[in-house]
């Protein structure tokens, strides 16, 4: 009997957080390339934005957070928190006790999440 053949393989995807320092943020998930989710987070920031943004964070094959700090319902100047993890909700525990960590005064919240999962191609 002839050993199985595999049927297709795993592709790792990533994804990619830019911003212009401010307010404006450029995202992007899925991409079979580093390469690729940094230009498109660029891309997409910098068109919001219309100045130049930078790579804030990257991940491959797993979820991404921003938490924000708050007050009164409205965001504030502080620290943002960019966290990575398995599941959405390990990576938001993270980002959110960061962000609190490095804003005291203010609430933390999510304010983006999104994984970037591995897919099957078929041969």
């Amino acid at each position: 009997m002839p050993a199985p053949r595999p049927t297709g393989k795993w592709l790792k995807t990533w994804g990619a957080i830019a911003s212009d320092g401010g307010d404006n943020l450029g995202v992007a998930k899925g991409k079979l390339k580093k390469s690729d989710a940094q230009e498109e987070a660029l891309s997409k920031c910098k068109s919001v934005s219309g100045k130049d943004c930078q790579i804030d964070f990257v991940y491959k094959n797993q979820c991404a957070v921003i938490a924000e700090p708050h007050k009164s319902g409205s965001a504030v100047s502080g620290v943002l928190s960019y966290t990575g993890g398995p599941t959405v909700d390990v990576a938001s525990s993270d980002a959110l006790a960061n962000c609190s960590k490095y804003n005291q005064s203010a609430d933390c919240r999510v304010i983006y999440k999104a994984c970037s999962e591995p897919y099957f191609q078929k041969y």
